[in-house]
This record gives structure tokens, sequence and C-alpha cells, in this order.
């Protein structure tokens, strides 16, 4: 289940690190934005139901690493160009994005925040970059295996139905 999947990432992943938030980002169908679909705490959960989103490319590092593919370091966030400032994460003091993506196609990005500045080494991003990777590859397992899941039960309904009708003989019963 891709929910449970996501869920239990951000979770695991603020816990053992002791980050201050994390959240993951999908692309939309569109492809114009990143959706947050998992957060962590009350924040987190708020920010997910009122579908918050970032448009790829847009002034944030969200926006930037999904439109890139690459990871991307706000050291201090008060000096950085494109952090996007949420309200609700006051005590953001430097975030840290990287892609999740799978073949060179992102799906979207795994986003940290500390309350300590520069808190983000090169040995965290590759940290990062590696449980992204990982994470991308179950993203896309889950969507294939609910992909497949609708798949077999439209097959199965469709079975039932032709089931049904192959022993309706008259015209009117099979109208019916």
């Amino acid at each position: 289940n891709l929910e449970d999947l996501l869920r239990r990432a951000v979770e695991l992943i603020r816990e053992r690190f002791d980050y201050y938030h994390a959240g993951i980002f999908l692309i939309d169908d569109t492809g114009k934005n990143a959706v947050l679909r998992e957060a962590t705490g009350e924040v987190g959960a708020a920010l997910v139901a009122r579908g918050h989103r970032l448009p790829v490319g847009s002034q944030s590092i969200i926006g930037w690493v999904t439109a890139n593919n690459q990871p991307r370091v706000a050291s201090d966030v008060s000096h950085d160009p494109i952090h996007f400032r949420n309200e609700l994460l006051p005590g953001t003091r430097s975030e840290a994005a990287v892609p999740l993506q799978v073949g060179g196609q992102v799906l979207g990005a795994l986003d940290v925040q500390s309350l300590e500045p520069h808190a983000f080494g090169p040995e965290d991003l590759a940290i990062l970059q590696t449980l992204a990777d990982q994470l991308s590859a179950a993203i896309q397992n889950a969507r294939l295996a609910q992909t497949s899941a609708v798949a077999a039960e439209r097959a199965r309904m469709i079975s039932e139905v032709t089931t049904a009708m192959s022993g309706l003989v008259e015209i009117d019963r099979v109208l019916e």
C-alpha cells in the first residue's frame, strides 16, 4: 500500500535521523506540481490535508529538485534565495531535498528539515540519496501492484458478467 509505505518512510527517517520534519512530495499526473503526499507530525498531517503543493521549477527547494533531478541543501534557510518559508514550520533552520527518481524520471522529492543551521553535510546527502533511491523503487513497485490489482479486479468482474450472460438464452433476459 503506497500510503502506508510513505507514512512509515517519513516517520522512520525523521525518528532515526532526529530531523525536525520529513516529507515526501510526488509529482501529480499533470507533471506540473509536486504534491505533499506524506509528512511527519500534526503539521505534516495539516499540510497533506490541505493539499500542499509546489510547482515543479518553482522558487522553492522542492521546485528546484523536481525540475533538476538533483539534490539541494539550504544550509541556512534565512540566506537561501530559493527556500520557500512555510509558516507552519517556523523552526526550520536548514533543509535538504533529494529527488525520487526511477530511470531518470522524477517521481518527486524527499524533503528533510532541521532546527540546526548547517545540519546537512556530504555524508548526510549521500545517505538521503541512497534512501531516496530505495524509496523510489518501492514507490514504483507499489504503483505497479496497485495498477495490477485494479486490472485483475476488472478482469474478474468482466468474467462474472460474461458467465452470467452466457447462461441467458432469451433476449429479454439478456437485456434485463
